[in-house]
């Protein structure tokens, strides 16, 4: 039996079956050109794992010269929205378009949504006069070629686990799998600090556009050397095809979006400093509205559903809401972890992404110790309940460091609180497995995976936007009539602290760091609700 991402991780005594003979003999060991093809998928999982990160660290210097830091949020969360929405649909492309197109349609919108940021700036600093519209449009269309990365970024990852499946003998397909995880953290690792040399040094368009070259080696490889299958053109074919294309939830797919992207307008119009509440409300009811009718189509109408959602109420739904609420936390800790070094802390912007860096390395190694232990004892409910309780008092101590004046380097409590995460995410994999039945696998593990990347944009915009909302909050009256003005450039530049007068920095920083404390507090309240 081929093992693929619907395959138990923990099988149980009697469910060893033999494997296929001809199965076997045909997905051997791994030849020269099948290493060469996954290695250039881990290539492309290696880029779009960077790409999320980079954003992360470097994404208030590139709104600030905008002097848009409002909707700094924006490029982190747009890259998810898009992945997000991609996520369910390229298993399907799969099976139309094949592994190959599907693989080299991912690069290839990957690519766009690298070059639109180039293009949008040209075109915004030839046909505009206005500075401020061309700043702004600049910003628009830096934010829409984002969500067009997170399109393409989600074939160049999503794609990989079909394609190990397809190429490996069943015998190697979990260990590759796990030299995927391995090779996604390190490229979360390495984006952060190589994003903060390349925008340091050469300017932040050259951290999207520099990638271009090996995008393309990559498309020039996978078109060379991945093995394709011949496939007979009969009409019944080309019907069976076109068919699965119309059988594609596109409404689900339309209403999800539509769900999120109004949520997303409505946090960041709360986080304006002139924002209008009748803005915000109707925006809210349009998520509301969008949300109920993606409920009511999923559960009624939709012929393949994009999430099984029926199967909430049978113990799966708990799992996916784990997911969202603990990467909501975590997501909210890493956007703002090197903005508060950076603004409260006045440290380097090197120093400060060091701990991005190491908070994403401890997330690697609880999924490495879970990952044992779970092999080991056959059990992870107390482990996860272990970690959670462990996470909590990390969080805690991490709020009271933001909250007093404490040593730099008790931020470092991110490292025992990630570590845990890590644990907690590999243990809920299992136990969804567990409970999901088997003719609905594959989309319990859609649903699961796309529970993470809910919990990325809600995180991503939530904690900017307690961030803005504290400090406003007490900031309020301490420079009189000039308040408003000073608040609005420190929101929309992230270096504008550093050019007040010494006194008036102190009052600010101190008010920047009222709003960060909220961040750890969050991450405490939802842990508890985990528990």
């Amino acid at each position: 039996m081929a093992s693929d991402e619907t395959t138990r991780l923990l099988p149980g005594p009697g469910d060893e079956q033999p494997c296929d003979r001809g199965e076997s003999e045909t997905r051997g060991s791994i030849s020269g050109g099948t290493g060469l093809a996954i290695f250039i998928a881990y290539l492309g999982a290696f880029l779009a794992s960077t790409d999320e990160s980079l954003v992360i660290a470097t994404y208030d210097i590139i709104a600030s010269e905008f002097h848009e830091l409002s909707k700094a949020s924006w490029l982190v969360t747009g890259y998810n929205l898009g992945y997000c929405i991609a996520l369910p649909v390229y298993g399907t492309l799969a099976d139309i378009l094949g592994r190959q197109r599907s693989m080299l349609l991912g690069y290839l919108v990957f690519a766009l949504g690298c070059l639109i940021r180039w293009v949008g700036r040209n075109w915004s600093d030839q046909y505009v006069t206005d500075s401020s519209s061309s700043l702004s449009n600049s910003m628009n269309q830096l934010i829409a070629g984002r969500i067009i990365s997170g399109v393409g970024s989600s074939g160049m990852v999503v794609m990989i686990s079909i394609i190990i499946t397809d190429l490996a003998a069943p015998s190697e397909v979990a260990l590759l799998r796990s030299y995927t995880n391995v090779v996604n953290m390190l490229g979360r690792g390495a984006g952060a600090p190589l994003g903060r040399v390349i925008v340091n040094s050469l300017g932040w368009r050259w951290a999207f556009t520099g990638r271009l070259p090996l995008i393309v080696l990559c498309l020039f490889l996978s078109r060379v050397q991945f093995p394709t299958k011949p496939r007979a053109a009969t009409p019944a074919a080309e019907t069976s095809n076109i068919e699965k294309l119309k059988r594609l939830d596109y409404f689900g797919i339309f209403s999800f979006a539509a769900a999120v992207f109004t949520l997303l307008l409505a946090l960041t119009a709360a986080g304006t400093i002139d924002r209008k509440l009748s803005t915000v409300y109707a925006l809210l009811g349009m998520c509301t509205l969008a949300t109920v009718v993606f409920i009511c189509h999923e559960c009624l109408w939709a012929a393949k559903p994009l999430v099984p959602l029926r199967l909430v109420t049978k113990g799966v739904g708990q799992y996916w809401l784990v997911q969202v609420v603990l990467f909501s936390g975590r997501c909210g800790v890493t956007t703002t972890i090197t903005q508060y070094l950076t603004q409260v802390r006045q440290m380097q912007e090197e120093g400060a992404t060091l701990f991005l860096v190491l908070s994403t390395m401890a997330l690697a190694v609880g999924s490495i110790i879970s990952g044992f232990s779970i092999k080991r004892t056959k059990r992870y409910k107390k482990m996860s309940l272990a970690s959670a309780a462990f996470s909590i008092v990390a969080s805690t101590l991490l709020f009271f460091s933001w909250h007093f004046d404490r040593p730099v380097w008790e931020t470092l409590l991110v490292i025992p609180m990630s570590t845990p995460i890590g644990i907690i995410i590999s243990g809920e994999f299992i136990g969804m497995t567990g409970r999901a039945p088997q003719e609905d696998m594959a989309s319990c593990v859609g649903a699961y995976y796309l529970s993470q990347q809910l919990g990325v944009i809600l995180g991503g915009s939530i904690a900017p936007l307690l961030v803005r909302m504290g400090f406003m909050r007490d900031i309020a009256g301490k420079f009189g009539q000039r308040t408003p003005e000073i608040a609005r450039q420190v929101l929309s530049d992230a270096r504008f602290v550093d050019t007040l007068p010494e006194g008036m920095q102190a009052v600010v920083r101190s008010s920047l760091q009222y709003g960060y404390q909220f961040i750890p507090g969050r991450c405490i309240s939802l842990h508890v609700d985990i528990r």
